[in-house]
Parts: C-alpha cells; sequence; structure tokens
C-alpha cells in the first residue's frame, strides 16, 4: 500500500490522505494521474523524505509502504 497525504486546496474532493494499491513501476505521475491533479498545481512532492519540484519527483517509482506527500504553493501576507 501507498499512502498519499494533500494538504489545502489539493484535498479538496480528493481528500486527506488517499491509500493506493502498489504496483511495480507505480510513479508519482501515475498517482498524480489517477487523483487527477494537475501537477502544475504542487509545489513540492516529499517522496519518503526525499522532496524537490514536481519536474524533478515526477518519474520517481514509489515502493510498497511508501509515503507521498504533496504541497501547493504557499501564499499568504
Amino acid at each position: 500500500m501507498v499512502k498519499v497525504k494533500l494538504y489545502a486546496y489539493l484535498r479538496d474532493n480528493r481528500g486527506k490522505e488517499v491509500d493506493f494499491e502498489y504496483r511495480t513501476g507505480l510513479t508519482i505521475a501515475d498517482i498524480a494521474k489517477e487523483l487527477e491533479l494537475d501537477l502544475s498545481d504542487v509545489s513540492i512532492i516529499i517522496c519518503d523524505g526525499k522532496d524537490d519540484v514536481p519536474e524533478k519527483m515526477k518519474d520517481v517509482e514509489v515502493k510498497e509502504d511508501s509515503l507521498v506527500h504533496f504541497f501547493p504553493p504557499v501564499a499568504g501576507g
């Protein structure tokens, strides 16, 4: 099982946490697609403690029991 945590407005119509059945070759981009999550709306992705921008993380293959976090850009003042 792969656990995905979503933050702020990325939770809209998706929930706070989503579990995915692990399958060989499952990537972060695959997870985003299944969640109907546009990676241009994501600022940072963390997968098992490694973080980077979506462009560099999208092709990372997750492992059984991975934990993936999707964070939107931070705004405010």
